[in-house]
């Protein structure tokens, strides 16, 4: 069972890495065709300008790639969670 582990892994890394050329392959094509406005493309970067820049912060430490992950994902999860409050809050107050 021990054996399956790392095969475990590099599966589902291997899996991530098509997934995110699919995205890239994609979105460049729907931005070539008119579909998609540069903008909205380019917000498709934002976690990876996150997860750098928590790179940058955590360098210094044990495992700094674990630490940059743990800390985009709380980024993006308030951001997320601001996101929404700022919608209904919108929406309640009709601005």
């Amino acid at each position: 069972m021990e054996g399956l582990v790392p095969i475990a892994i590099w599966l589902t890394l291997a899996m991530i890495v098509v997934g995110l050329l699919v995205i890239a392959i994609f979105g460049a094509k729907g931005l070539v065709s008119g579909k998609h406005r540069p903008w909205s493309i380019g917000a498709m970067l934002l976690p990876v300008v996150i997860f750098g820049i928590s790179y940058a912060i955590s360098a210094g430490g044990p495992d700094p790639a674990a630490h940059a992950g743990i800390l985009t994902m709380l980024v993006l999860l308030f951001a997320g969670l601001a996101a929404v409050v700022v919608t209904g809050l919108k929406g309640i107050l009709g601005f």
